[in-house]
């Protein structure tokens, strides 16, 4: 979503900048691929612990190299990562090649939360310092929120400003009505994995349900929870208001059918 919002500076500058993006990785539940978007590889869903394994070193040395490919081809004056992984690929390629294009570092998640819950004690101190290394070296740190930027520069020790810029969103005009409606629908957009914690919104759907027979909601997105949560939604007995509409590239006409809109996560760097 940022790398598409921000493709559409292309329309500003012309043929003055050229644009190319290298997405790792593509869901495979994406069923919609973005044409400006050069993807390695198709992948299942996210990593849910993160280790020192052979088979996590063997696809970040390839990551690695694809990377370098990437660059070598483009030539590029300036690289904007987005988020850890990719943000230590570009530094480590610059170090090890001694490139001289410049680096911007955007972080858009809770990265000390998603260590602390996909890391040993001993894995996260290796990788925060890890992060920290690269990060310091980068030639602007960007973040999407104010508490971002403060939890990244005192969790993670750097000794350099971070630029907060908020996630743009461009608005329009709807034909559709804005009136709330009778229908007591209620919308959720997210991925179905343990961050976004649809289990606890379930849970509360079912005491809702108890008073307000016909509540509906409506669950957008895909990930690997989608069977345990299904199979949860028979196990409530509360399959008859809840709908699984999976992954969608447009969303205007869901927001006009729902009355109200919730985010269950965890945990955000600053959601859209």
């Amino acid at each position: 979503t940022y790398l598409s919002n921000l493709l559409k500076m292309k329309n500003v500058f012309g043929d003055e900048v050229k644009f190319s993006v290298a997405a790792l990785e593509r869901p495979v539940y994406m069923k919609h691929a973005d044409d400006d978007f050069n993807y390695m590889k198709m992948r299942d869903y996210s990593l849910e612990r993160y280790s020192l394994s052979y088979k996590n070193l063997g696809v970040f040395v390839q990551e690695f190299l694809w990377i370098r490919n990437i660059i070598n081809k483009e030539k590029p004056d300036i690289i904007l990562g987005v988020d850890v992984n990719c943000n230590i690929h570009i530094g480590l390629n610059k170090i090890i090649f001694r490139k001289r294009y410049k680096t911007i570092f955007t972080t858009h998640s809770d990265l000390d939360g998603n260590l602390n819950q996909k890391s040993t004690k001993i894995l996260k101190s290796f990788l925060k310092r890890a992060i920290s290394f690269f990060y310091n070296r980068a030639d602007t740190n960007i973040c999407v929120s104010k508490e971002l930027s403060h939890s990244i520069q005192s969790d993670f020790k750097l000794n350099k400003d971070i630029i907060t810029i908020f996630n743009g969103l461009e608005i329009k005009n709807s034909s559709g009505s804005m009136q709330q409606s009778t229908n007591n629908t209620i919308l959720t957009v997210a991925r179905l994995d343990n961050q976004k914690d649809h289990f606890t919104l379930l849970k509360a759907f079912e005491l809702l349900v108890k008073e307000i027979k016909n509540a509906r909601l409506l669950l957008v997105g895909d990930g690997p929870l989608k069977d345990e949560l299904q199979n949860l939604v028979k196990e409530l007995n509360i399959e008859s208001n809840v709908e699984f509409l999976g992954w969608q590239k447009k969303l205007d006409d869901v927001f006009l059918k729902s009355d109200i809109f919730v985010l269950s996560s965890r945990r955000e760097g600053f959601p859209y």
